[in-house]
């Protein structure tokens, strides 16, 4: 098992109860077993801010980081987590 930290923002603080919270995960988990281990967890709260409900995929407009950097520019869901790793959840907010 390897230590890891889920950090969130706006609605999700709400969800997980606190901005960083900390877990314990098997060895290579990767982001999506991740994702299906906080949906077990979490339920259907963290499930309609997470899964399209038509696609069954993670909404393509949620930000997920690993240890600040983007997963998408790393292996994706496929990205796997090690000991010490903090995966931030957000859904980006624009402005002007």
């Amino acid at each position: 098992m390897v230590a890891v930290k889920i950090k969130s923002m706006f609605d999700f603080i709400d969800i997980f109860g606190h901005h960083e919270v900390p877990l314990q995960v098997k060895k290579n988990t990767s982001i999506k077993e991740f994702i299906g281990m906080l949906l077990k967890k979490y339920g259907d709260k963290l499930k309609e801010k997470m899964i399209d409900p038509i696609t069954g995929d993670v909404f393509e407009h949620l930000e997920i980081l690993q240890n600040g950097r983007n997963i998408k520019f790393l292996q994706g869901h496929n990205t796997t987590l090690n000991e010490g790793d903090d995966v931030t959840i957000f859904v980006p907010i624009g402005g002007g």
